[in-house]
């Protein structure tokens, strides 16, 4: 069912720019990330693909679309990390997005590990 959501995608690849170094706090050890510039493509993506995936019975969690790249788990920075460094150097990548994965997450062995289930490259 989510492969036909998939194909059904009439969107052409498209770039993102990345914006800055950020995390996400959690208990068990912050989620450091990189996040992108917003993008109207990405965005309408998302929209479709979650409106769809309603549509067909899932239910979703309900909460603001933050896309980023997630660098890590449970990270712990030394003091002397300098994230505005990061941030400009972050600031200069753009990366080509072509294809949609649908990915599937699972612990093995205390790890989280993340496989391509299926992909589908975009127009």
């Amino acid at each position: 069912m989510i492969k036909e959501i998939m194909d059904g995608l009439e969107i052409g690849a498209f770039t993102l720019s990345l914006t800055q170094i950020g995390c996400f706090k959690r208990r068990e050890g912050n989620i450091l990330w990189l996040g992108v510039e917003e993008n109207n493509i990405l965005l309408n993506l998302n929209n479709i693909l979650h409106q769809s995936l309603i549509e067909k019975g899932f239910e979703l969690e309900d909460r603001e679309y933050k896309p980023h790249i997630t660098l890590g788990r449970k990270v712990i920075l030394k003091d002397s990390f300098r994230a505005n460094e990061v941030d400009e150097l972050v600031r200069k990548i753009e990366i080509n997005i072509d294809k949609v994965d649908l990915m599937k997450s699972e612990f093995v062995n205390g790890k989280l590990i993340y496989s391509v289930v299926y992909s589908r490259q975009l127009a």
